[in-house]
């Protein structure tokens, strides 16, 4: 089968290809073909009427029914004729029936039409629409000269049964077989789809099925929406690509827009309010809601169904017991829930009126929301670059929930992954997609925004969030409008004075990601004080300044070890930081480094306080000491190995109890956090270094998977004892033994 496939007419294409993807209908293309046999042996058969929605298959019959008359089973004496349906409506039977009766002659850029003589079976598409035309004297001739014509088999296509046919005080009635073109089954739908798609041999098919199962639904049945949809899935059917679908949607919108004015007006009435409720709605329903009469509303829903235009099922026991809870009128029995057919086409309803972006917009959510998962709900929002494709991303998140929810975790990782890359302009488009995120989600991106404050001016993300930001995270919201005001160019002692003016006490909320936006509070000010200029006169902040400060997780442990410049007295003492210590703080971690650089014990046992977000951390030397060992100890329970490790000069300071209680606690505890392990490495080297015992007693109860870092760590040390000569590069060491070789004797 060729790549290429004509949706709307079928009759372009070769045959072969018409054959390879045709799927049901047999008992329809059987009872032609046995209705052709029956002309060609002579006889006269019921001119055949196939009618059913647009896109249900009419033409493919119609062109497969000639091709098969013209190769195989007509013979040289019998024409066959095809009209489409792009023809003028004929207000006269003669004028009608000679265009049926001639074919196109000539050359292309003159054409001409001859009539052709003998018999004939012709294939005539639209036929609803030229016996409307006709009216009542033009169809009593028209059956006349039917009848009258023993030379002519009429094969003909509508969308609907119309009452020109049924009618019986019509002229036609009687006239014409009426066979009805209803939705292919599940069974035919799937194998169409599958023929479309082609899925190679050995591709990965786990979201295959899935994806068919949703994309059947969509189409109702509907032969055309099918091919249309299972084009979109033909590069890959693992993953449908919402360009593609969005192509599909585009390529059908002509087709809903005939399909809408194929219905009568009282029929547009109905399908514009089932796409308007959005679900299945009862006969009583529609006569209340559009001031009809009940019999008029059942009578024209039964007549769209049987036109294939709605479905019909019976209500379920569940389903009548709850309506009787909700205290509707249980008399007469189940009642019957109608629905449009086709999803699709209802999604184009719901939208028709609306402007043309918003229509886009909200008919591809729709499309998305059937047949996407939430994964790729997220793609689409993150990674397309379409605009109106991002809004239909996100609209489907508001309605599903589960996507939404996973949004927020999303954009943080891709924020950290960008981050992680150095790429700042993706920092920048992923920052602009903040205000899209729940708020309830957004917190889970708080610590990956602090961390693109590196990247991204503070400025933009201040743009992007507005308000929200303060709700996000007071201490964020603070450090943006600091590294914002300095961005802006703004005096840095006024706005210190401002950041320490700022409401910074975390909410509940804000201990979820506080320690890492404490840490990240105290590297951006002092990143911010270097740039500044460091030699002019030390800072002295006033009493209120230092209460805000000392209350400030991050800031206080900066200003405790420094103040305008590394050079200048820190701008606050352990002791007014020591009272201020609060669990829900995050900045425990920040303040045990600090107060092992300063050796002060109070700091270090405020902060060693046990709370849920309590444990060891690195600390800024693996020369510090723990001022506190007992506070030390208690903490190494809750701590990453790593962590721990990394307290080298504090480990070999233990005594022997506390030794033995910590071999036991680190005893098999495998190496979990490959990020900090060059941490851990210089703890190993600086307890080597001071405790050479300790290294191999730690070596013996240690998981296998450090065996690397210790073997490493006690040759880092064994060079460190080697007389400067011996730390040479080998390369250099390899050159002085060349250097110092006696020349050989040639």
């Amino acid at each position: 089968m060729s790549r290429r496939v004509d949706l709307f007419t079928p009759w372009r294409e070769p045959p072969s290809d018409l054959r390879a993807r045709h799927v049901g209908r047999n008992e329809e293309l059987d009872g032609l073909r046995r209705e052709a046999r029956a002309f060609l042996a002579g006889g006269r058969p019921l001119p055949v009427y196939l009618y059913g929605p647009r896109g249900t298959g009419k033409s493919h019959l119609l062109a497969l029914l000639r091709d098969e008359l013209e190769e195989k089973a007509a013979p040289a004496s019998v024409s066959v004729l095809y009209v489409g349906e792009d023809i003028p409506e004929f207000r006269s039977p003669a004028d009608l029936l000679e265009r049926l009766d001639t074919r196109p002659a000539g050359t292309r850029w003159r054409k001409r039409r001859e009539p052709v003589e003998g018999r004939r079976i012709v294939l005539l598409e639209g036929f609803d629409r030229q016996l409307q035309a006709l009216g009542v004297a033009g169809r009593k001739k028209l059956r006349t000269a039917l009848q009258d014509d023993p030379d002519r088999w009429l094969v003909a296509t509508g969308v609907g049964l119309i009452t020109a046919l049924t009618d019986p005080d019509e002229p036609l009635f009687g006239a014409f077989a009426p066979w009805p073109l209803g939705p292919l089954t599940p069974d035919e739908a799937t194998q169409l789809l599958d023929t479309l798609a082609q899925p190679e041999e050995g591709t990965p098919a786990l979201r295959w099925p899935a994806r068919r199962r949703t994309l059947v639904t969509l189409a109702g049945g509907s032969p055309r929406s099918l091919m249309a949809l299972g084009l979109a899935a033909r590069e890959d059917p693992t993953v449908m690509a919402a360009d593609d679908l969005l192509a599909a949607l585009q390529g059908l919108t002509s087709h809903y827009q005939q399909r809408y004015r194929d219905q009568s007006p009282d029929g547009q009435r109905v399908v514009t309010l089932l796409a308007e409720e959005r679900g299945e709605v009862t006969p009583s329903g529609v006569a209340r809601e559009l001031g009809w009469i009940s019999q008029k509303a059942s009578l024209l829903l039964n007549r769209m169904t049987d036109a294939g235009v709605l479905r019909r099922r019976i209500e379920t026991d569940e389903e009548r017991a709850a309506a009787g809870a909700r205290g509707e009128d249980l008399r007469g029995g189940p009642a019957s829930l109608y629905s449009i057919g086709e999803p699709l086409f209802r999604y184009w309803l719901e939208y028709r009126n609306a402007p043309w972006e918003e229509t886009r917009v909200g008919m591809l959510g729709r499309m998305l929301e059937h047949s996407m998962t939430d994964d790729e709900i997220i793609s689409a929002w993150l990674r397309n670059p379409d605009e109106q494709m991002q809004a239909a991303a996100l609209s489907v998140m508001g309605r599903r929930r589960s996507a939404a929810e996973a949004a927020g975790d999303r954009l943080r990782d891709e924020l950290e992954a960008a981050l992680e890359a150095s790429d700042h302009q993706r920092v920048q488009e992923l920052v602009g997609r903040l205000p899209d995120i729940p708020h309830q989600r957004l917190r889970h991106a708080s610590r990956a925004l602090a961390r693109a404050l590196w990247s991204v001016d503070a400025r933009l993300v201040r743009g992007a969030i507005g308000e929200r930001l303060a709700e996000l995270s007071p201490r964020l919201a603070a450090l943006v409008d600091f590294l914002a005001a300095l961005q802006n160019g703004q005096p840095p002692r006024a706005v210190l004075g401002a950041l320490l003016a700022a409401r910074h006490a975390p909410a509940e909320s804000d201990v979820h990601d506080a320690g890492a936006i404490a840490v990240i509070v105290f590297f951006h000010v002092r990143a911010a004080l270097r740039q500044w200029d460091g030699h002019g006169r030390p800072w002295v902040l006033r009493p209120s300044e230092v209460r805000r400060a000392a209350r400030f997780p991050g800031l206080r442990g900066l200003f405790l070890l420094q103040g305008r410049s590394p050079a200048h007295r820190p701008l606050l003492a352990a002791h007014d930081v020591v009272p201020l210590v609060r669990p829900a703080d995050g900045d425990q971690q920040l303040l045990l480094s600090v107060a092992a650089r300063l050796g002060d014990g109070e700091l270090f046992r405020s902060a060693a306080r046990p709370a849920p977000t309590t444990w060891l951390a690195t600390p800024f030397s693996a020369l510090d000491v723990a001022p506190d060992l007992d506070a030390f100890d208690g903490l190494v329970p809750t701590s990453f190995i790593e962590d721990v490790v990394s307290w080298g000069s504090t480990l070999a300071r233990l005594d022997r109890t506390r030794w033995t209680s910590l071999l036991e606690r680190v005893e098999g505890r495998p190496l979990e956090e490959d990020l900090f392990v060059q941490a851990s490495l210089h703890g190993l080297v600086a307890l080597a270094a001071a405790a050479p015992d300790r290294l191999s007693q730690l070596r013996e109860v240690m998981h296998p998977s450090w065996s690397e870092h210790l073997d490493e760590a006690a040759v880092l040390v064994e060079e460190l004892r080697l007389p400067t000569r011996g730390r040479l590069h080998f390369e250099l060491e390899a050159l002085r033994a060349l250097l110092l070789e006696p020349a050989s004797q040639s």
